[in-house]
């Protein structure tokens, strides 16, 4: 009888599992067959960072059965998995835990997945429990989500400066710099051409990334509480 497996994907950095499959052939080879055909987005992402820092995945075998039981045995084994709180790479589970491939990590804590988790889980765990209605999260999420979006702004050192900056300029305006300004500074200045400058070169890329910021960002961070929500919901 030919040996078939059920097996494990650990991350050698951390031994987190990430993806339980099945297999006729061996170990090994089963190994190189994802090295060279990762099984979905996610773990080509993973197995690329892991490339990156000239690691692969570290394959166990936690199932030795015959043919005809792989498939339930396999599938046995990912929801039990599951169940304990590992954050696979199968599909469609994947689409919950692809903010891992993403995130700063720092002695092995995920920083961002932790702050979404703040953000969002009292929100997450109330709606689930039947405490908050559909309506009262939606908008809950929404004004978090433009929240964490000017908070993530406000983090960015340049962003910092040029408010500190605009607020130094008007404070100075305020108290009797202007006809300092007129008298001396605008008659030598080319503001012709800086207007011109302006308005042909930086004006349109500027409202561009106004508008990423404005909308994309918002509504990226907003989708991430469908992966809190998710976490809540299976007690991960």
């Amino acid at each position: 009888m030919t040996k078939c497996f059920v097996y494990r994907l650990s991350d050698p950095r951390d031994g987190t599992i990430r993806y339980v499959g099945q297999t006729t052939k061996s170990l090994d080879e089963r190994l190189v067959g994802h090295l060279a055909s990762p099984t979905n987005p996610a773990m080509r992402a993973w197995i690329s960072l892991l490339g990156k820092q000239g690691m692969i995945p570290a394959i166990t075998a936690v199932a030795t059965v015959d043919a005809a039981q792989l498939d339930a045995e396999e599938k046995r084994h990912i929801e039990e998995h599951i169940r304990k709180g590992h954050r696979l790479f199968n599909a469609p589970h994947y689409h919950r835990h692809l903010r891992d491939l993403a995130v700063v990590r720092t002695g092995g804590e995920d920083r961002l997945g932790a702050f979404m988790d703040r953000q969002f889980e009292p929100i997450a765990r109330a709606h689930c429990e039947g405490r908050m209605s559909w309506w009262s999260a939606a908008w809950r999420v929404a004004v978090k989500s433009v929240l964490i979006t000017l908070y993530m702004l406000w983090s960015l050192r340049v962003v910092r400066f040029l408010a500190v900056a605009s607020a130094a300029g008007w404070y100075l305006w305020d108290i009797g710099f202007d006809d300092l300004v007129r008298s001396v500074v605008l008659p030598h200045a080319p503001v012709a051409e800086l207007a011109a400058v302006w308005h042909d070169h930086i004006a349109e890329p500027l409202l561009s990334v106004a508008l990423h910021f404005g909308v994309s960002i918002p509504l990226l961070v907003a989708l991430s509480y469908f992966g809190v929500r998710n976490d809540v919901m299976t007690g991960q």
